[in-house]
């Protein structure tokens, strides 16, 4: 019986040095709070970029003629996105999967068929 009332009591020790720690990284989160607005400035808002869902039969030729070699022979589109984001060129983000399997293969590429870098 006094093990379990030492257990019960160091447990609460526990909690108590937890909260305790947790205070005392709350007092600088002002700090904190400054530096992840500045970095947040600095990244491109989600919303600057639009993802547009298309069929497959509509990507450009020279991706469809891509898709046609043997590179990607056996492997079927699942899904197609037109990406377009101020101030950088449109792409298309292709999802594949070969026949059979589960795995997808995700491909980006530019309007004229090559695989974007």
């Amino acid at each position: 019986m006094k093990k379990m009332m030492s257990m019960i009591v160091a447990g609460f020790a526990g909690l108590a040095v937890l909260n305790a720690a947790e205070g005392e990284v709350n007092t600088n989160a002002g700090a904190d709070s400054r530096n992840a607005i500045q970095i947040q400035e600095q990244i491109t808002p989600q919303d600057s970029v639009s993802r547009t869902l298309i069929e497959p039969a509509d990507l450009p030729e020279g991706i469809q003629e891509t898709l046609r070699g043997d590179d990607y022979m056996g492997w079927v589109v699942v899904t197609a996105y037109l990406v377009e984001a101020e101030g950088q060129d449109s792409y298309y983000e292709v999802s594949l999967q070969r026949e059979g399997e589960e795995n997808l293969r995700i491909v980006l590429f530019n309007p004229d068929g090559t695989i974007r870098e």
